[in-house]
């Protein structure tokens, strides 16, 4: 997979053409906007979070994501934007709704706060899900690989060969 080996510019052209066989699939252009925010392309990024955001019909983020342009105002959307989404994923599970611990997980790494996403991710290695599997190689998780608390969890799945 070319986004987890980090070929970005390869997986911008599968991501397109997955998108030209499916314009309306959220995953796959939150996706592709996630590889413009790992290859510095605030614009890009922004224009395929805002198509993912209205397909999933999370309208309200559009807003909140807002029109960055440099990499401080998208730093700062993608923050809100986490803060948005954890606040709702709480609502969620207190109304007794399932959420998987990895998306907390992530947001709580998008929203910088470091901390309590290695708490969620601890959670999330322990649920019976296919998630937690993929923390070895997802670049999301890179900001956390100097961290020996990640390294210990990541030897506790068997996942750091």
């Amino acid at each position: 997979m070319p986004y987890t080996a980090r070929s970005y510019d390869k997986a911008v052209r599968q991501y397109q053409k997955a998108i030209a066989l499916d314009p309306n699939d959220a995953s796959v252009r939150e996706a592709l906007g996630d590889t413009y925010e790992r290859k510095g392309q605030c614009q890009e990024a922004v224009e395929q979070w805002t198509k993912a955001m209205l397909l999933a019909n999370e309208a309200e983020l559009v807003t909140t994501l807002g029109a960055a342009d440099t990499k401080e105002g998208l730093d700062r959307g993608v923050r809100a934007v986490a803060a948005k989404r954890l606040e709702r994923f709480e609502c969620n599970r207190e109304s007794g709704a399932y959420v998987p611990a990895i998306k907390f997980a992530r947001e709580h790494l998008r929203a910088g706060h470091k901390e309590e996403a290695l708490k969620w991710l601890t959670l999330a290695c322990e649920e019976r899900n296919v998630y937690s599997l993929l923390i070895a190689s997802d670049p999301v998780y890179d900001l956390l690989r100097g961290d020996q608390r990640f390294a210990k969890l990541l030897r506790r799945m068997k996942l750091d060969g």
